[in-house]
C-alpha cells in the first residue's frame, strides 16, 4: 500500500510541476500580447525565450507586421518591453543599419541590452562597458541577435568580423 501511495504522490507533483510551467508560459504570453498596444498581433510561434537568471526571463518574438519585440520579466512582472527593429522592413531592403539595438535599466534591480546584426560581415559586437563574455549570442529567423543583462553607461558599440577587423562603429 504504501508504495501506491508513493507512486501516487509522485505522479501530482509532476502533474503540478507541468501545470505550473505550462501556466506560466501562458501567462507571459499573454502579458506579452496584452502590451504590445494592440497594433499587430504576436506571432506565437516565432517567440524565443531565454532564462537570464532564476526569475528573469527575456523573450524575442516577432508580430505580423515584422517587428521584432523583446520582453523582459521578472518573476511575474513585465519589466520592460520594446521593440528591436521590423525584419520585414531590413528583407525588403526598406530600412538598413547594421545594428538595430534597444536598451533598458532599472540601476542595481533589472537592465537589457538586447538587438539583432544585420550586415553579415560583423560576427560578434564589443560594446564599451562591457567584456566580450557579457555577450550571448542566438541566431533567429537568420539572424544573429545579441543580448547582454549586464549594466552599460554608454553605448558605444564596434561590430567586428570573423578576423576581428573592426567593420562597423556607432560613433566617431
Amino acid at each position: 500500500m504504501n508504495k501506491i501511495k508513493k507512486i501516487l504522490i509522485f505522479g501530482l507533483v509532476i502533474i503540478f510541476i507541468v501545470l505550473f510551467i505550462r501556466h506560466q508560459m501562458v501567462d507571459d504570453l499573454y502579458m506579452m500580447k496584452r502590451n504590445t498596444g494592440g497594433n499587430s498581433p504576436l506571432i506565437s510561434n516565432s517567440q524565443t525565450k531565454i532564462n537570464l537568471d532564476t526569475n528573469i526571463r527575456l523573450y524575442l518574438i516577432s508580430d505580423l507586421i515584422g517587428n521584432l519585440h523583446y520582453f523582459l520579466f521578472d518573476g511575474r512582472k513585465l519589466v520592460s518591453t520594446s521593440i528591436i527593429c521590423n525584419l520585414k522592413n531590413i528583407e525588403s531592403n526598406t530600412v538598413y543599419r547594421d545594428v538595430y539595438w534597444a536598451y533598458f535599466e532599472d540601476p542595481g534591480v533589472n537592465s537589457i541590452f538586447t538587438g539583432v546584426i544585420i550586415n553579415k560581415n560583423i560576427d560578434k559586437i564589443l560594446v564599451k562597458d562591457l567584456k566580450e563574455e557579457d555577450i550571448s549570442y542566438i541566431e533567429y529567423r537568420g539572424y544573429k541577435l545579441f543580448y547582454s543583462s549586464n549594466e552599460i553607461e554608454s553605448i558605444l558599440i564596434k561590430g567586428l568580423s570573423p578576423t576581428n577587423e573592426i567593420v562597423y562603429k556607432n560613433y566617431n
